[in-house]
């Protein structure tokens, strides 16, 4: 006989903290406000993908998602997302215009793993 394990109410409190982080960064994805990302990162985070290089610290990584939009005229539009324990899968579409090109629609998916309730990794990734 199989026994499932009902969640605990802590569980159930973990769970919806970080529902709220996802919904949070969702919607500053998507809205472009960067600037309220630094709070939703964990002190020793990293982002691998998005930029090209590995960029770790809050500071570093809002600065470094800034100029990415700046400089590609980018905005995101979040498509779907999926949570486990300690993973984030969003699926988004990023909309940009490269250099010397017109303005294109790229997918891509981010997964986060979170830490003591903040994105402590983000690898971004983008579908061909």
């Amino acid at each position: 006989m199989l026994m499932h394990k009902a969640p605990s109410m802590f569980d159930a409190i973990d769970i919806l903290e970080k529902e709220l982080v996802v919904q949070d960064l969702t919607t500053i994805i998507d809205t472009g406000a960067l600037r309220s990302l630094a709070p939703l990162l964990h002190p020793s985070a990293i982002i691998e993908g998005i930029i090209g290089d590995t960029v770790s610290g809050p500071k570093a990584i809002v600065r470094e998602m800034k100029h990415f939009v700046e400089f590609f005229h980018a905005s995101f539009h979040t498509t779907a997302a999926s949570m486990s324990t300690d993973f984030v899968v969003i699926e988004m579409t990023i909309e940009m215009t490269l250099p010397r090109a017109a303005r294109r629609s790229h997918r891509s998916v981010a997964i986060l793993e979170l830490r003591d309730g903040f994105i402590y990794r983000w690898t971004q990734s983008y579908v061909r």
